[in-house]
């Protein structure tokens, strides 16, 4: 359940993005095929609401995604728009500086201290 709450999180940003002229495309990596569900459900998924958006969703063995997230982030070449993250590997990923904090105005420490906080909420 963990590891899920990022899935949602970032999707929800998205998500509330105002959906007229939206157009483009977005790369999706994940771990778990709940995040194509989260993307494809024809009633209230991504696609539904941002029908001009094309998305390239790609799943990879959770064993197996750090070790082609790393390249591609260390390359600058071939990293995806939107990553699904097992919350593991979050911390590595906010203090390195290769994700981008969405959900307002906030320095990438507190996003850091926001993570920690949620993270302990669900531990107990």
């Amino acid at each position: 359940m963990k590891k899920y709450i990022l899935i949602i999180m970032a999707l929800l940003a998205v998500n509330t993005l105002p959906a007229q002229n939206a157009s483009g495309k977005l790369t999706v990596w994940s771990f778990t095929e709940e995040l194509a569900n989260m993307i494809n459900n024809p009633k209230w998924g991504f696609k539904a609401k941002y029908l001009e958006i094309q998305v390239q969703y790609s799943q990879t063995p959770s064993d197996q995604f750090e070790y082609r997230l790393d390249p591609a982030l260390a390359s600058g070449w071939g990293a995806p728009d939107i990553v699904a993250l097992e919350t593991s590997f979050v911390r590595k990923y906010v203090e390195s500086g290769f994700l981008l904090y969405i959900a307002g105005e906030k320095t990438k420490a507190q996003a850091l201290a926001d993570f920690k906080s949620q993270a302990e909420r669900l531990e107990k």
